[in-house]
């Protein structure tokens, strides 16, 4: 009941497309005058959703363990 067939269906279309780019259109991401920038963005990335999953661990043990109890104190 979460996932209707209209969302699975354009989730498959948008997913069928980007692999398409993806094998299809040219990789210069590894080449020496983007290197630098490919790898700078890709740490800025790493430590951006790092930061997010961190947060969201946290919030999910708050949410698991901690809150129950205090609502039970209540």
């Amino acid at each position: 009941a979460k996932w209707q067939a209209r969302q699975i269906f354009l989730l498959a279309v948008a997913l069928t497309g980007l692999f398409y780019l993806l094998v299809s259109t040219q990789n210069r991401f590894f080449q020496p005058d983007v290197l630098q920038i490919t790898l700078v963005i890709g740490a800025l990335g790493t430590w951006r959703f790092g930061w997010w999953f961190t947060h969201a661990v946290r919030a999910e043990i708050y949410r698991r363990v901690k809150w129950p109890g205090m609502r039970a104190r209540a």
